[in-house]
């Protein structure tokens, strides 16, 4: 039956089936379902309609009744019946094509039939999804594997000397579809010398490419060296027609580098005559260079379009490109080494970037100061890791009654750098106290002082509002600390490593919000703090005015709900995400603060008074990762608290039993070497421990009778000593106490 015919059928039946219905109407909705349909029509109301289930589209139906069955029909059909409104069938369809399973080159061939901006329509049309999705992505994989298969690259590149402009052309079409992969190979055609009478074609094909080129072409530019001058003289000629902008100051570098090939040094100078009118002397070009490396270091200057987004990690990038040419034109400059060395620290994922050797101490010296002027910490951190490796405490800690540069780094705002900085000092092992030298216990106090747990203070009244934040924060993992006032406020944020939010709510006072953001950024300890404004309504547009030159700080409205709160926590977590410490990386800061401070506590020298951290070291006590760190501290503090404290620890029978034996070990080594700093009372409740331990395990019972050991140990012979317990096995049991007289 024709199409025409069928259709004639379908509206005879049609009204076939409306005139029947037009005599009454049926009610199913109100009916019982077991209800008979003869009563149930029975039973319809006058006034009651019935929905009409509307006859299929013809064209529906034409459709359907071709019966797709290859990959390509169905496709066809799908998009045919997602046209018609009809997703339901559609989506049928993309299943049965997911079912089939069809290989890579039929998914390939389908993107080349329907072509990818239909694939990527239907992927987002609601109805059709995750099928939809699912298919689209498979083909457009499938076409960019095709495109990029380099035996049909080579073949593309080969039809690039065909005899007929037609065939040239078709053939730098699929090219381009290539993109990367194409544009590698095409260079590589460049790089090869077997190859020079393709090189024209070649290089006309890489300028029709257009600005996709252009980043690839610099890198073999960046890349240049005695081995390829051929290729690098062919990308300079290629870039100098580049209509894309920003390309001249990539070219400034190869027209003045005195160890390039003089090949190299004529076609750059003849490609910025083309471009800008003339070509810079040497000196002149190494201004440029420089000034342009500043501009792009401090965002000043945006990232050429071709070269990708204006983002922080581009502009560092293209900044690292432009010093690193300064620096082969004037190596021995010391604004240029200094730039190169920030640029390059700063921009590289890998901090060996610099061979080391290259440069000298006063390059980091100097590299460190300007970058911490400037804000550049990763450059900073880096270069004050370097100074500890090749630095001497003569050189860089003394000679002036200012803090020197490392030193002030030891109290810098990052807490990366701080660290960095403190385990650099301690590195060159200084024997004479020198200005600054307080700065290095005040940042071990800091760091130690960790509860294990990642905290937030809620500055403000308590409220209702406030109570739902601590409930919002603990079920996102978080301990929270409060304050009511300010100054209580910046008490708390600066005793504690582990704040990683404070949320200040706009009704605080003594001080009022604004002041106790500055007050925050001001102290050292909590200038990297990450700051939410909590505002009613009424007070938002201030926390904005408050919020928006810090770039730490966001004001947000009161939440009401758990999710609201998640979400304003989403955003703050992004703030400063480059230079931020997370919880791991603060633990593994305690430890090795806990680390210097045992080391310090064996020297005889007094550089560093470190008596007055036991409180904060003590703070880390019954963190498990850290706990033996502790004891390994307090076994050297030679106080009373501390073997108070050890003899505490070696008695908690719910501590491991690894613990208590490093307590009871350290508690021995402190009275051989403090002698007994503990108490009548606290002796007496020793022997009281020991003797109620007789229903406890006897690995409690022998480590309570070292400790009872060691503290009878000084009234017996002059050679007697005491058993030290080790991590394999308990020392032998020690002999029942006796009551003290």
């Amino acid at each position: 039956m024709d199409q025409p015919a069928r259709t004639m059928m379908w509206l005879t039946l049609s009204i076939f089936c409306l005139s029947t219905m037009a005599t009454g109407h049926v009610a199913w909705a109100q009916q019982p379902e077991d209800a008979p349909v003869g009563e149930a029509m029975a039973a319809a109301p006058d006034d009651v309609d019935i929905e009409v289930i509307e006859p299929q589209d013809p064209a529906v139906l034409a459709v359907l009744e071709t019966n797709p069955t290859t990959p390509s029909e169905l496709v066809r059909a799908a998009k045919i019946l997602a046209d018609l409104d009809r997703a339901d069938l559609a989506k049928d369809l993309l299943v049965k094509l997911i079912e089939d399973n069809p290989d890579e080159a039929q998914l390939a061939a389908l993107g080349e039939r329907f072509g990818s901006a239909m694939f990527i329509g239907l992927a987002t049309k609601g109805g059709l999804q995750p099928e939809a999705k699912q298919v689209a992505d498979a083909v457009l994989k499938a076409m960019n594997r095709q495109y990029q298969d380099s035996e049909r690259i080579a073949s593309l590149i080969a039809k690039l000397q065909a005899p007929t402009s037609e065939e040239r052309g078709r053939a730098l079409v699929e090219l381009r579809k290539g993109r990367g992969a194409a544009i590698s190979a095409l260079i590589g055609v460049l790089a090869n010398d077997a190859r020079l009478d393709e090189h024209a074609m070649v290089r006309a094909a890489l300028v029709k490419m257009g600005d996709e080129a252009v980043a690839p072409l610099l890198a073999v530019v960046n890349q240049r060296g005695p081995d390829n001058t051929r290729v690098v003289v062919e990308a300079i000629r290629i870039l100098s027609v580049s209509k894309a902008r920003g390309i001249p100051q990539f070219l400034i570098g190869p027209a003045i580098d005195p160890h390039a090939d003089v090949a190299v040094r004529d076609v750059a100078k003849v490609g910025l005559i083309k471009m800008i009118g003339s070509a810079p002397t040497r000196f002149e070009g190494i201004s440029v260079l420089a000034d342009r490396t500043v501009d792009y270091l401090e965002g000043g200057q945006p990232v050429p379009t071709v070269l990708g987004e204006n983002s922080l990690e581009g502009r560092l990038t293209v900044a690292a490109q432009l010093a690193r040419d300064a620096y082969r034109a004037a190596p021995n400059d010391a604004r240029i080494r200094r730039l190169y060395l920030v640029s390059s620290l700063e921009a590289s994922e890998d901090e060996s970037v610099i061979a080391e050797g290259a440069f000298k101490l006063r390059d980091y010296r100097n590299t460190l100061e300007y970058a911490m002027s400037k804000g550049h910490l990763q450059a900073a951190t880096r270069s004050a890791r370097q100074l500890g490796k090749i630095g001497a405490a003569d050189e860089l800690l003394y000679g002036s009654e200012r803090p020197s540069i490392l030193a002030q780094a030891a109290r810098h705002s990052n807490r990366r750098l701080r660290m960095v900085a403190v385990d650099a000092i301690l590195a060159m092992q200084p024997t004479d106290q020198f200005a600054g030298s307080s700065y290095v216990t005040d940042a071990l106090g800091f760091f130690v002082a960790t509860s294990g747990a990642p905290r937030v203070l809620i500055v403000g009244p308590s409220t209702e509002a406030s109570r739902r934040l601590v409930g919002g924060l603990a079920a996102q993992g978080y301990e929270v600390d409060t304050a009511v006032t300010g100054r209580e406020a910046v008490r708390l944020a600066a005793s504690s490593p582990d704040y990683e939010l404070a949320l200040i709510d706009s009704a605080v006072a003594s001080p009022t919000m604004g002041v106790l953001v500055q007050q925050l950024r001001n102290e050292w300890r909590t200038a990297d703090l990450r700051v939410g404004l909590i505002a009613r309504p009424r007070d938002f547009d201030r926390a904005k005015k408050i919020a928006e030159p810090d770039p730490m700080t966001l004001a947000f409205y009161r939440p009401t709900d758990e999710e609201t709160i998640a979400w304003q926590l989403g955003k703050l977590e992004q703030l400063g995400s480059r230079t931020f410490v997370d919880h791991v990386e603060r633990q593994q800061q305690a430890a090795a603060a806990l680390a210097h401070l045992a080391e310090l506590a064996e020297l005889d020298e007094k550089v560093f008074n470190t008596s007055r951290l036991e409180e904060r070291v003590l703070a880390a006590l019954y963190v498990p990762a850290l706990t033996p760190a502790v004891v390994a501290v307090l076994k050297h503090s030679g106080t009373h608290r501390s073997q108070r404290v050890l003899v505490d620890l070696a008695s908690r029978h719910t501590q491991p039993v690894a613990i208590r034996r490093a307590a009871t070990a350290a508690f021995i080594e402190s009275i051989e070497k403090h002698r007994i700093l503990l108490t009548t009372e606290e002796i007496n409740r020793q022997y009281e421990r020991y003797n109620a331990s007789e229903h406890l395990d006897v690995a409690t019972q022998k480590l309570l009778g070292l400790v009872l050991d060691a503290i009878e140990a000084p009234s017996r012979a002059p050679d007697s000593t005491v058993a030290t317990p080790t991590a394999a096995e308990p020392s032998p049991a020690a002999p029942v106490a006796k009551e003290m007289e």
